[in-house]
């Protein structure tokens, strides 16, 4: 994958919201051209805000802001640049397509298209069908197949970082703990990371510092 660089843009580009509560006091910009949208709903993530922006007769597009990545530290700064330099090189109809990405005041952002709700809330509520499940373990399986045709894993599927849109269509999400592996991946791969009902049992009962794509069962001669 090619190296990601950033830039900081005229400033005349750029917006600043006025918002209420609970955001009034972080300032948010968010390009010129998406002016006549407006914020729907907005929640914290790891490492800053993520946002949802409609317009009448126009796509919703998500609007992330990294809240100066690049002070906080090294691990920090590591996945804002991993799950940007990965979104501007994955090109696949089930994951979530990045739009652009900005800098202002050190502070990054990106916007990607509007997913839909996430499938947890789909779940919770037993909105779906058999029919509707075998659809999306296709679109998932397919694009998980498609990542690792590319080396890439994502380290990180669970029900929150995987949406359904008003078409039922599956789009996963959330590529900052992804990793891009060549050679020997038990190098690359050294941090035990992921939630703990959606990882690998293997990891979770032999977690010895390190693993690979695979991470066999058989890897320690065990039964």
């Amino acid at each position: 994958f090619p190296s990601l660089s950033l830039f900081t843009p005229r400033m005349n580009r750029f917006h600043l919201m006025s918002d209420s509560q609970p955001f009034s006091n972080i300032p948010f910009y968010i390009p010129m051209v998406y002016k006549d949208y407006s914020p729907v709903n907005g929640r914290y993530g790891h490492l800053g805000i993520i946002r949802r922006f409609d317009s009448p007769g126009k796509d919703s597009v998500m609007i992330k802001q990294y809240r100066r990545p690049f002070q906080s530290g090294l691990r920090e700064a590591q996945l804002v640049r991993r799950e940007l330099n990965l979104l501007r090189n994955v090109h696949h109809q089930n994951i979530v397509r990045l739009l652009g990405y900005y800098s202002v005041n050190e502070e990054i952002y990106y916007v990607t298209e509007y997913c839909g709700r996430p499938l947890r809330l789909t779940i919770d509520q037993g909105l779906y069908s058999l029919d509707q499940v075998k659809k999306w373990m296709r679109e998932l399986l397919g694009a998980v197949q498609y990542l690792h045709a590319l080396h890439v894993i994502h380290r990180n599927l669970n029900s929150e970082n995987i949406c359904i849109d008003s078409n039922n269509k599956l789009s996963l999400l959330a590529l900052g703990k992804a990793r891009v592996v060549e050679g020997d991946a038990s190098k690359s791969m050294t941090k035990l990371t992921g939630r703990d009902p959606y990882m690998p049992i293997e990891l979770c009962v032999d977690w010895d510092g390190s693993y690979d794509e695979k991470d066999r069962l058989s890897r320690h001669d065990r039964p």
